[in-house]
């Protein structure tokens, strides 16, 4: 979701993504402390890396749970198994789906619909507090957390690959995977606490990733868009002001923004060469290795 300042930019450049030259950059600066540029990376990797995590550390509870098998008629393996595996195979499907979403309407967005996908359909799994929710909807609602937790790893990872400096985007990458972990144990905590209270505390424990992925929606819309993202759309004064507002006055951001710009120059002249190469080939799919 793009500012309308952005947009209004985007027609004063003329649509190019080369308006502008090197000179232009050679006196730009970062702005912020390192400490500040830290925590504003590290944001969406912490809330992101918990709300994904905690749909792996919570099912396994909660399906075993007496609570869960008194509600659904203590459902057959096969039907425990599926619903166990319904997450995963939605991460299948998000997985696919992260690459193209981000390169359509950015990372920011895409991390917002992350939240989204995440905390729908598990509020919707707090149903059963009140009335009966089928078994086949338990399966749905936790397939399209599936979703969006495939898509969110897709994303965040990137997100904090374009946003981090180079000499701290090993540890804002790394916090995703610590973050998951504190996720699946929060997961777990959450099932000790809630599933010994009541026999339907078991919805508590699964749809209480809903509220955990909260703060995944807000990091992500008040947060940042992606520099690269921005410059390869053509963005490119919104892309060098964001990149200064991550960066120290003593880093590189000259460097940083011609390899952003070169970057965006050569994924523009793939795009034209695969499109000349499929009208030439009359519209059909071309062989890989053929010539245009």
């Amino acid at each position: 979701i793009m500012a309308d300042d952005a947009k209004e930019e985007l027609l004063h450049d003329g649509g190019s993504s080369h308006a502008s030259t090197v000179e232009d950059w050679s006196s730009i600066k970062g702005k912020n402390p390192l400490w500040k540029n830290f925590l504003r990376c590290a944001l969406l990797p912490a809330t992101g890396g918990v709300a994904c995590g905690m749909g792996l550390g919570n099912i396994g509870g909660v399906v075993e749970s007496r609570g869960f098998k008194d509600t659904y008629g203590n459902p057959s393996d096969s039907m425990i198994q599926a619903i166990i595996s319904a997450m995963p195979l939605g991460g299948i499907f998000g997985s696919i789906l992260a690459g193209c979403i981000m390169d359509r309407f950015g990372r920011r967005s895409s991390s917002m619909l992350v939240a989204v996908l995440i905390m729908i359909p598990s509020l919707l799994l707090f149903i059963p507090l009140w009335t009966f929710l089928p078994l086949w909807a338990v399966f749905l609602c936790r397939f399209v957390v599936g979703i969006g937790t495939g898509m969110g790893y897709g994303t965040i990872y990137t997100m904090g690959a374009e946003l981090a400096h180079a000499s701290y985007r090993g540890r804002i990458q790394t916090l995703v995977q610590v973050f998951t972990t504190v996720g699946i144990f929060f997961g777990y905590l959450t099932n000790m606490i809630a599933l010994t209270s009541s026999q339907s505390a078991w919805c508590t424990s699964i749809g209480i990733q809903g509220l955990v992925a909260i703060p995944l929606l807000l990091v992500a819309f008040f947060g940042p868009e992606s520099p690269r993202w921005l410059m390869m759309q053509g963005y490119r004064s919104l892309a060098v002001s964001t990149l200064c507002s991550l960066r120290t006055p003593q880093d590189d951001v000259r460097e940083e923004l011609q390899a952003m710009s070169a970057a965006a120059a050569a994924a523009a002249d793939a795009m034209t060469v695969a499109w000349q190469h499929r009208r030439s080939c009359n519209g059909r799919l071309p062989v890989i290795g053929e010539e245009p």
